[in-house]
């Protein structure tokens, strides 16, 4: 499939970035796109971000540790703000037109063969899970689409869960208090997961720590960041985590939450390595 083929296929499809609806809760469809692939996001180790605030940037500051380690990291975030490509990477790079038009077309004879009518967001993850697979990467960093339990990224049963924060989003769809969306956003735990919990609230916290998970790591109790200045380019911090201490380190974001995002971040990266 051409590039500008791909593009007007995806816009064929419903998405919740353009109308705000989903049309129904569920992963039956990205599973069946999946399987018909051989579930190629089992291929490779995963880290699986959500929360109302600060995923994209948790992400990026993880993929860029994971790389300074020399492994091959796919990463997956949206929206995109340039191009939908940037929505696919792999050590910081955008999927090319080429390719992306290759993935995408692999999805779409899927769809009449399974005879589905999948989302743009279940397409562009299928096509997603099985270019990193394709291209032999290490590790692959997602971040949710929306609140977690339901989302299509929700299929990978990863190495590490993040939670950043949780606030008032998408409540049409997970209910109208914080507490029903701290359950949703629950869901990406899973017992082979390290969780790693960014919510200062304690009876949020609470909703977390319920889910089982073979380690729990909190902020301000098993990690946080200890000092946070502005510096030129970014901010300056100080990261304690329970296995080590991290000093005067360089943020190139501006903002002086990305010093906690930053916590995550390495925090997540330790309990990757174990």
């Amino acid at each position: 499939m051409q590039y500008a083929d791909a593009l007007r296929y995806l816009d064929e499809h419903s998405s919740y970035e353009r109308t705000g609806r989903v049309e129904s809760p569920s992963t039956s469809n990205i599973e069946k796109l999946l399987d018909a692939i051989g579930n190629p996001q089992h291929s490779y180790r995963s880290i699986h971000i959500t929360g109302t605030n600060g995923k994209g940037s948790t992400a990026q500051i993880t993929t860029r540790l994971l790389m300074a380690h020399g492994l091959r990291v796919g990463t997956y975030s949206s929206p995109h703000i340039n191009r939908i490509n940037d929505r696919i990477c792999i050590n910081g790079e955008p999927i090319d037109d080429d390719e992306f038009g290759r993935q995408i077309g692999a999805i779409a004879d899927l769809e009449i063969l399974l005879a589905i009518r999948p989302s743009f967001f279940e397409i562009m993850t299928a096509a997603m899970f099985r270019w990193f697979a394709d291209s032999a990467v290490d590790v692959a960093v997602v971040e949710v689409g929306m609140l977690g339990r339901w989302d299509a990224t929700n299929v990978i049963n990863s190495d590490v869960a993040v939670i950043t924060n949780i606030a008032l989003d998408h409540m049409e769809y997970a209910g109208p208090t914080v507490e029903h969306i701290a359950r949703e956003k629950a869901g990406i735990i899973k017992p082979s997961s390290a969780l790693v919990l960014g919510e200062t609230d304690e009876l949020l916290r609470e909703i977390f720590l319920s889910e089982e998970a073979r380690s729990q790591l909190i902020r301000d109790e098993d990690f946080a960041c200890e000092d946070n200045f502005l510096a030129i380019g970014g901010r300056m911090i100080s990261v304690r985590t329970s296995r080590s201490k991290y000093e005067d380190v360089i943020v190139p974001l501006h903002g002086q939450h990305q010093g906690d995002n930053a916590s995550l971040a390495i925090c997540a990266v330790e309990e990757f390595f174990g």
